[in-house]
């Protein structure tokens, strides 16, 4: 049995995840800055900003599971709190997990460690998306604009240098907008079209299929570092492709041998993993 650990347990996110983790046979050790009664495994209260309670909730595991930071720069916290704190928990996760002898870190990075959203610049002035190829993937470099995702841009090189130097396994996730059962079912409630943002490439995940690809990331054979950019293949993006890109894209690059009807191209992630979404429309019959 693997033995793991999820940080940020309690979360939106992390909740279902560890649901999904304990139920497919791991053995899951939980840790948030607060409880959650609700859920199969006992969530252990762990501020990890403190570098020994990293090191002890770490002892004895084969992979981790980092999922807790501050959500985003639209948080209550000040710029340097998400920041500075962001990267020291994910240094101090890092480093310990090192050097106890885990062989796999999986790292929950964002959508805005390569887009202008969510920025303090006005939405008005923003230049609007301004990607150096189409379709997306884990591979296109990081261009953070607001704090929360600079930090996840350099935890992203740090877990590069712990690859280098320590040869452990590593993912970072790039999760776009992650949308649970009780969001999808109001979306669906609507019956309009409701469409996310061209700064994110209309990205959003199913957060079954986030649970899901963390599994395959687990149980995969990989080595080395891995990006990944997950993403619903939306059937309603592709029907009306050419139109977004003539108005959203116009002038991008569409890399050579890349799927022709995508804007997120995640053929790296189910190659290496096998992993495929479930959910790829926000309206059933779409």
């Amino acid at each position: 049995m693997i033995k793991i650990l999820v940080t940020g347990a309690a979360g939106r996110i992390g909740g279902p995840i560890c649901q999904h983790l304990q139920a497919s046979g791991f053995e899951v050790r939980a840790v948030d800055r607060a409880p959650n009664l609700s859920l199969p495994v006992r969530v252990e209260v762990v501020n990890l900003l403190d570098r020994e309670a990293c090191y002890r909730v770490i002892e004895g595991l084969d992979a981790v599971v980092h999922l807790a930071n501050h959500s985003s720069y639209q948080s209550a916290q000040l710029p340097q709190t998400v920041f500075n704190e962001n990267v020291a928990m994910n240094m101090n996760v890092f480093q310990a997990a090192c050097d106890r002898g885990v062989k796999r870190i999986l790292f929950s990075s964002s959508v805005q460690a390569f887009t202008v959203r969510h920025g303090p610049t006005p939405p008005e002035l923003l230049p609007g998306p301004s990607f150096p190829y189409l379709p997306l993937d884990g591979k296109i470099p990081a261009r953070s604009s607001n704090p929360y995702g600079l930090s996840k841009q350099v935890s992203e090189d740090m877990l590069r240098y712990f690859v280098s130097v320590y040869g452990v396994t590593a993912v970072a996730i790039r999760f776009p907008y992650v949308i649970d059962e009780e969001t999808l079912r109001r979306i669906r409630e609507r019956k309009g079209g409701h469409r996310f943002s061209a700064e994110e490439a209309f990205a959003y995940l199913y957060i079954e299929d986030a649970a899901r690809l963390v599994e395959a990331c687990l149980k995969a054979d990989l080595k080395g570092y891995h990006p990944y950019f997950p993403a619903a293949q939306d059937v309603q993006v592709a029907a009306d492709l050419p139109a977004l890109l003539a108005r959203h894209f116009n002038g991008t690059p569409w890399r050579e041998g890349a799927p022709q009807n995508v804007l997120i191209d995640i053929s790296d992630i189910t190659r290496e993993t096998g992993w495929r979404p479930s959910v790829n429309s926000l309206f059933p019959g779409a």
